[in-house]
Protein backbone atom coordinates (compact mmCIF):
# COMPACT_ATOMS: atom_id res chain seq x y z
CA UNK A 1 0.00 0.00 0.00
CA UNK A 2 1.50 3.40 0.94
CA UNK A 3 3.60 4.57 3.86
CA UNK A 4 2.04 6.62 6.62
CA UNK A 5 3.37 8.07 9.84
CA UNK A 6 1.89 6.42 12.93
CA UNK A 7 1.07 9.39 15.11
CA UNK A 8 -1.85 11.65 15.83
CA UNK A 9 -0.57 14.67 13.89
CA UNK A 10 1.04 14.05 10.54
CA UNK A 11 2.96 16.49 8.44
CA UNK A 12 2.48 16.05 4.71
CA UNK A 13 2.87 12.28 4.49
CA UNK A 14 2.82 11.95 0.71
CA UNK A 15 5.61 13.87 -0.99
CA UNK A 16 6.47 13.64 -4.64
CA UNK A 17 4.36 12.95 -7.69
CA UNK A 18 5.01 9.21 -7.58
CA UNK A 19 3.76 8.95 -3.99
CA UNK A 20 0.70 11.08 -4.83
CA UNK A 21 -0.02 8.94 -7.90
CA UNK A 22 0.29 5.73 -5.82
CA UNK A 23 -2.03 7.20 -3.18
CA UNK A 24 -4.57 8.12 -5.88
CA UNK A 25 -4.52 4.65 -7.40
CA UNK A 26 -5.03 3.00 -4.02
CA UNK A 27 -7.87 5.28 -2.93
CA UNK A 28 -9.74 4.81 -6.19
CA UNK A 29 -9.79 1.04 -5.70
CA UNK A 30 -12.01 1.20 -2.61
CA UNK A 31 -14.87 3.63 -2.22
CA UNK A 32 -16.72 1.62 0.43
CA UNK A 33 -15.19 3.81 3.15
CA UNK A 34 -17.35 6.66 1.83
CA UNK A 35 -20.63 4.73 2.14
CA UNK A 36 -21.83 6.56 5.29
CA UNK A 37 -20.69 9.89 3.86
CA UNK A 38 -22.73 9.35 0.67
CA UNK A 39 -25.76 8.30 2.67
CA UNK A 40 -25.59 11.46 4.78
CA UNK A 41 -24.90 13.64 1.75
CA UNK A 42 -27.93 12.25 -0.06
CA UNK A 43 -30.11 12.77 3.03
CA UNK A 44 -29.02 16.42 3.22
CA UNK A 45 -29.98 17.05 -0.40
CA UNK A 46 -27.73 20.11 -0.65
CA UNK A 47 -26.97 21.37 -4.15
CA UNK A 48 -24.76 24.27 -5.20
CA UNK A 49 -21.16 24.95 -4.21
CA UNK A 50 -19.17 22.44 -2.17
CA UNK A 51 -15.79 22.85 -0.52
CA UNK A 52 -13.72 19.68 -0.05
CA UNK A 53 -11.07 20.45 2.59
CA UNK A 54 -8.07 18.15 2.35
CA UNK A 55 -9.24 16.85 -1.02
CA UNK A 56 -6.12 14.81 -1.72
CA UNK A 57 -6.16 13.72 -5.34
CA UNK A 58 -9.88 14.37 -5.69
CA UNK A 59 -11.28 10.85 -5.52
CA UNK A 60 -14.28 11.79 -3.38
CA UNK A 61 -14.87 15.07 -5.23
CA UNK A 62 -14.86 13.17 -8.52
CA UNK A 63 -17.43 10.64 -7.33
CA UNK A 64 -19.67 13.43 -6.02
CA UNK A 65 -19.35 15.38 -9.27
CA UNK A 66 -20.23 12.34 -11.35
CA UNK A 67 -23.28 11.58 -9.18
CA UNK A 68 -24.41 15.22 -8.98
CA UNK A 69 -23.72 17.14 -12.20
CA UNK A 70 -25.32 20.32 -10.79
CA UNK A 71 -22.79 20.56 -7.94
CA UNK A 72 -19.62 22.64 -8.28
CA UNK A 73 -16.71 21.58 -6.08
CA UNK A 74 -13.67 23.49 -4.90
CA UNK A 75 -11.08 20.89 -3.92
CA UNK A 76 -8.74 22.49 -1.37
CA UNK A 77 -5.47 20.65 -0.86
CA UNK A 78 -2.24 21.70 0.83
CA UNK A 79 0.01 19.37 -1.20
CA UNK A 80 1.03 20.63 -4.64
CA UNK A 81 1.72 17.04 -5.73
CA UNK A 82 -1.78 15.92 -4.77
CA UNK A 83 -3.23 18.89 -6.65
CA UNK A 84 -1.22 18.02 -9.77
CA UNK A 85 -2.41 14.41 -9.77
CA UNK A 86 -5.97 15.49 -8.95
CA UNK A 87 -6.05 17.92 -11.86
CA UNK A 88 -4.78 15.19 -14.19
CA UNK A 89 -7.54 12.87 -12.97
CA UNK A 90 -10.43 15.31 -13.35
CA UNK A 91 -9.25 16.20 -16.89
CA UNK A 92 -9.14 12.50 -17.73
CA UNK A 93 -12.69 12.10 -16.34
CA UNK A 94 -13.88 15.21 -18.25
CA UNK A 95 -15.17 17.04 -15.17
CA UNK A 96 -12.65 19.88 -14.97
CA UNK A 97 -15.50 22.39 -15.39
CA UNK A 98 -17.17 21.01 -12.28
CA UNK A 99 -14.16 20.65 -9.95
CA UNK A 100 -11.58 23.35 -9.34
CA UNK A 101 -8.44 22.43 -7.40
CA UNK A 102 -6.90 25.05 -5.14
CA UNK A 103 -3.53 24.57 -3.46
CA UNK A 104 -3.96 26.09 -0.05
CA UNK A 105 -4.48 25.74 3.66
CA UNK A 106 -7.90 26.06 5.30
CA UNK A 107 -6.28 27.95 8.20
CA UNK A 108 -5.35 30.79 5.83
CA UNK A 109 -8.17 33.23 6.62
CA UNK A 110 -7.45 35.57 3.68
CA UNK A 111 -7.46 32.72 1.18
CA UNK A 112 -10.69 31.31 2.65
CA UNK A 113 -12.33 34.74 2.41
CA UNK A 114 -11.31 34.93 -1.28
CA UNK A 115 -12.89 31.55 -1.95
CA UNK A 116 -16.25 32.91 -0.81
CA UNK A 117 -19.26 31.10 0.57
CA UNK A 118 -20.23 27.47 0.12
CA UNK A 119 -23.46 25.55 0.48
CA UNK A 120 -21.61 22.56 1.95
CA UNK A 121 -18.14 22.15 3.43
CA UNK A 122 -16.78 18.70 4.15
CA UNK A 123 -13.51 17.00 5.03
CA UNK A 124 -12.89 13.27 5.08
CA UNK A 125 -9.82 11.30 6.09
CA UNK A 126 -7.61 14.35 6.56
CA UNK A 127 -7.92 15.34 10.23
CA UNK A 128 -4.91 13.20 11.17
CA UNK A 129 -2.80 15.71 9.23
CA UNK A 130 -4.05 18.69 11.25
CA UNK A 131 -2.02 19.73 14.26
CA UNK A 132 -5.09 20.69 16.30
CA UNK A 133 -8.27 20.25 14.23
CA UNK A 134 -10.65 21.71 16.82
CA UNK A 135 -8.56 24.80 17.46
CA UNK A 136 -7.32 25.40 13.90
CA UNK A 137 -10.59 25.02 12.04
CA UNK A 138 -11.42 28.45 10.67
CA UNK A 139 -14.18 27.64 8.21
Amino acid sequence: MFNRKAETHQEEAFTGLDAAREYAENTRKSTTKYRAFFSNLEALGIQGKYLDVGAGTGNLATIIAQKSPDVGITALEISADMVTIGEEYIRKEGIQDQIKFIKGDSTDREMMDRLGKFDLIYSTYSLHHWENPKKRSTI
